[in-house]
């Protein structure tokens, strides 16, 4: 437990040295305090530790472990403007899916502004996927709209949806018989 923490706090830091050491010892990359509101890559990713969040995703942290406020890495260093850990994340964070969740699901529920999800699916993650409930993500965003923003999210991605939905269905009737 001691050197989970340690993991944490190195993370928090930036020590790259030693979350290096701690990965090498086989400490959980994914371990959260109770309560804790971000992985060890989520607060490596807030605080713009390009060099740790490398680390962090060669000994396989999962890119859609999400936080308290359902904020994944990406939309953490999104929403610091971290653009080199944006960069790293993106494609790794669009192509992953767990339990049919995908980043556009979870940053839908956090209120991601517009701009964020349309990079997310301009990387090409794919807005069709139904999480376990067998939702879309544009109905989470509908769920969490409080206001106009939050309702140019889920317009956008039912937009996208529709497009992509659309896009399948021609693909389909033109394949060879």
């Amino acid at each position: 437990m001691a050197n989970n923490l340690a993991l944490v706090a190195a993370t928090k830091s930036g020590d790259v040295a030693q979350v290096a050491h701690l990965l090498s010892q086989g400490i959980k990359v994914d371990y959260k305090e109770i309560g804790e509101d971000a992985s060890p890559l989520g607060h490596a990713a807030l605080a713009g530790h390009l060099e740790v969040c490398k680390l962090l995703l060669e000994a396989g942290a999962n890119v859609l472990e999400v936080d308290d406020c359902y904020f994944t890495p990406l939309h953490n260093a999104m929403s610091k403007n971290h653009e080199d850990i944006v960069q790293l994340l993106l494609q790794p964070s669009a192509d992953a899916i767990s339990d049919g969740t995908t980043i556009l699901h979870w940053m839908a529920a956090a209120e991601a502004s517009v701009e964020q999800l349309q990079r997310v699916l301009d990387a090409g993650c794919d807005p069709t996927i139904k999480d376990d409930e067998d939702r879309l993500a544009w109905e989470w965003a509908a769920e969490a709209a409080d206001d106009d923003n939050d309702c140019d999210n889920a317009v956008l991605l039912r937009e996208a949806t529709q497009k992509l939905t659309a896009a399948k269905s021609v693909g389909e009737h033109n394949k060879p018989q």
